[in-house]
């Protein structure tokens, strides 16, 4: 907060400032010997005044022209064009006629500022301004507009001076949000302006659009401010009310948040008159109505501006009706009372102090009631309401209505009243409360019956009485029984519950059932209920529809149903007896296909009948076409009868083809053979034992060279081992030499034998390396 010292200002456009005093000349006297005085050197256009707002002290407030000043400090006696005693916290608006001036505060402390505002301003508008001083951190406006011209403009704004206090010192924004309203459409607008300088600065600006306005158009505005995390924030928002002949429930809608500052620990909406910004900001708030300069068209407005305590809204205080910081302006506006609260209608201005008025004219609690016929009715009330319904109502034949009591909701707390009347009292915040009747249905309810029954737990054959809208009526019926399966039976079962939601004629019918019996040593389904011995009524002409699905036990046996199934025809009383057969789980599993009754299968499996002969055929061997073989091995082959579950498995293992060709002898396993041929089981080994040279009768000499498995060709070395995991194809390679080498033959032949003697070897006609393969 900065108290402002005498300053200069020449007409400073800033909003609204109503309270207006007419110059007044007078003789004053000069001023005294070594006496000091505040001077103001200032210039009137049209349409403008003089705004003195004094923050401390007294005075007397002097307004001259220069040779009228001129003659004054010279030390004669000068006439003023006004002169008025001021006092310490007081707001003056001049109207003076246009041109240039010195204002003058006398007598002032030499060598001390004069602590007052001094400028010139537009024409303000009209409404209300509250100086207090006041605290608080929420401001709320409102504004009936009962009569204007659509067409027109119309300017409503709603201003606040907000302090900030923390790490960064002190700061004053004054906070303003105008709503305009032109060619029937309103917007809102809010400024956020930083006077903590001479300077103003806007630093944040929010808008929204209102849409079309209608008449009456009543609206709330409002401005908030609270710390968040060190964070100051200023809010705008509104409510509209009342749009035309629509009510509206006062639910507050925010047209955003600006920060004005951070590290901050107290934040509020100042009211002080004695204190000023720099640059002539009034500690202040402000709700101001302005239509422009010259415009005459009708207006009637209705105006609050109240402040929050903490718990309530309350009236602002030490109020003026002009306003002294907002810059709206208007010429043929004044004011006076409407209905107890400020109204601003056409007319002459006439600036000064306002009337307090008492909250509870301000209109704040919304009330919506429902009428006996249905219908909505809204208002809001500044007055205690009484709302009365009837305790019953025209009803129609066969029915009456009943008042049972009144729901109140209030702010969404529901209350039901046990009473004819309510009265609503009027809030001093906003409200909302609705009013219900709760009017109850009664119906007529008759009930005929040949046989006894009991109503409500009362034995009856007739009933007649009037039962609420929505009431059970329980109506329990007893059957008739004869002794060969028959009985007679209610249509509508032993217990028959009505809801009542309309006049109700109930006759109770009989109809004639019969028992039936059903035996089944598994559970079966009747008429789609699982059971096992079944008895029960049925009414005649009845379907009783049996079903009954096999039965597993879990071990590979079940049961199938083979008689008494269906769908009967209830004509008297029945008895049946269900028929099962049962049946065991027959599996053969085979690697390749067999015969099971002449069947070709590979995997067989079938649930057969206790004592069914099966016959099962499997061969030895069986062939895949690519030199590979199973050897089958099967626990059965033959015909068996069937008494239990039973699972066949039905082994094969495989076998490869082997095949060994040589031109000369060879052994194979020990055996000597040129041409062998063999099947043999996987991870089997034949032993090759083939002579690396062998000496034909026609003196061929036959060296061992190579040796072919399956096509791939393998050096050889002597012996050969064969792992076997495929069939496979050999063949022993000679390479041929004849008589004309037959002599290097015989000198190499006996060389090999002279060395295979020396080192001791017995087995001179075969290589001694061994090839795997």
């Amino acid at each position: 907060m900065r108290y402002v010292a005498a300053a200069i200002v020449i007409m400073l456009a800033i909003v609204l400032v109503p309270s207006t005093v007419y110059a007044q000349s007078m003789m004053v006297q000069p001023p005294a010997s070594g006496a000091c005085w505040g001077l103001w050197n200032v210039t009137i256009n049209l349409n403008q005044y003089l705004l003195v707002h004094v923050l401390s002290n007294n005075y007397s407030l002097y307004v001259f022209t220069p040779s009228q000043y001129r003659q004054w400090v010279s030390g004669y006696q000068s006439y003023t064009v006004y002169t008025q005693q001021v006092i310490s916290g007081g707001t003056y608006l001049v109207q003076l006629p246009t041109g240039q001036y010195s204002v003058v505060l006398y007598p002032t402390p030499c060598g001390v500022g004069v602590n007052a505002v001094v400028k010139v301003v537009n024409q303000p508008g009209i409404g209300i301004t509250a100086l207090g001083p006041l605290i608080t951190n929420y401001i709320m406006a409102y504004v009936n507009l009962t009569e204007f011209s659509p067409e027109g403009t119309i300017d409503v704004a709603l201003g606040s001076m907000i302090m900030t206090t923390g790490t960064y010192g002190n700061h004053e924004y004054w906070v303003v949000e105008i709503m305009n309203i032109q060619n029937g459409e309103a917007w809102l607008t809010a400024y956020v302006i930083n006077v903590t300088g001479k300077d103003p600065v806007t630093v944040n600006a929010l808008s929204k659009q209102l849409g079309t306005v209608g008449e009456p158009y009543a609206i709330y505005l409002v401005l908030m401010t609270n710390i968040t995390n060190g964070n100051a924030l200023v809010w705008a928002g509104y409510s509209v009310i009342q749009n035309g002949s629509y009510y509206k429930e006062p639910m507050i809608k925010w047209i955003g948040g600006a920060s004005i500052g951070v590290g901050v620990s107290r934040s509020i909406i100042a009211m002080n008159p004695y204190l000023a910004t720099p640059g002539g900001y009034s500690y202040d708030s402000e709700l101001v109505v302005g239509n422009g300069i010259g415009n005459s068209q009708p207006l009637i407005a209705k105006v609050a501006l109240l402040y929050w305590n903490g718990e309530s809204f309350m009236p602002v205080t030490n109020l003026y009706n002009f306003a002294i910081n907002t810059n709206i302006t208007s010429t043929y506006l004044t004011i006076t009372t409407c209905n107890g609260l400020p109204c601003i209608v056409n007319g002459v201005p006439n600036y000064g102090l306002l009337t307090s008025f008492n909250v509870s004219s301000v209109p704040m609690t919304y009330v919506e009631w429902e009428t006996p016929n249905g219908s909505l009715v809204s208002t809001y009330i500044t007055k205690p309401m009484n709302i009365t319904y009837p305790s019953t109502l025209n009803s129609t034949p066969g029915t009456m209505l009943r008042l049972v009591g009144i729901t109140v909701i209030n702010d969404g707390s529901s209350e039901l009243l046990n009473a004819t009347s309510v009265v609503i009292d009027p809030s001093d915040k906003p409200q909302v409360i609705i009013v219900r009747p709760d009017y109850v249905r009664y119906y007529l309810v008759s009930i005929m019956s040949l046989g006894s029954v009991i109503i409500n737990e009362t034995k009856a054959n007739n009933y007649i009485g009037w039962l609420r809208n929505g009431s059970v009526l329980v109506i329990d019926m007893e059957p008739n029984y004869f002794n060969n399966g028959t009985r007679l039976m209610p249509i509508n079962g032993n217990e028959l519950l009505i809801e009542v939601h309309g006049p109700t004629n109930v006759t109770i019918g009989w109809i004639r059932q019969y028992l039936v019996s059903v035996i089944s040593e598994y559970p079966i389904l009747v008429n789609g209920s699982l059971t096992t011995n079944y008895v029960g009524w049925f009414s005649e002409y009845g379907h009783l529809i049996i079903n009954a699905s096999t039965q597993y036990q879990g071990n590979e046996i079940r049961h199938i149903p083979i008689n008494g199934t269906g769908v009967y025809t209830v004509y008297g009383p029945i008895n049946i007896t269900i028929g099962w057969e049962t049946q065991y789980l027959v599996s053969i599993a085979s690697p390749i296909p067999i015969a099971v009754n002449g069947a070709e299968t590979k995997n067989y499996i079938a649930w057969l009948n206790n004592g069914t002969a099966i016959t099962i055929v499997v061969p030895r061997y069986y062939y895949f076409g690519n030199d590979t073989r199973l050897v089958l091995k099967t626990p059965i082959n033959g015909t068996v009868i069937i008494n239990g579950p039973m699972l066949i498995n039905i082994t094969g293992s495989p076998q490869y083809l082997v095949t060994i060709r040589s031109p000369v002898p060879i052994i194979v396993n020990g055996t000597r053979s040129r041409n062998y041929t063999a099947w043999v089981y996987p991870n089997s080994t034949i032993r090759l034992s083939i002579p690396k040279y062998q000496i034909m009768p026609n003196l061929t000499l036959l060296i061992a060279s190579l040796i072919n498995v399956n096509g791939h060709e393998y050096p050889l070395r002597g012996s050969a081992i064969l792992i076997i995991n495929s069939p496979k194809s050999v063949i022993i390679d000679y390479r041929r030499n004849y008589v004309t080498y037959l002599a290097l033959a015989l000198v190499a032949l006996l060389a090999l034998v002279m060395i295979m003697r020396f080192r001791g070897g017995t087995n001179y006609g075969h290589g001694d390396d061994v090839t795997t393969l």
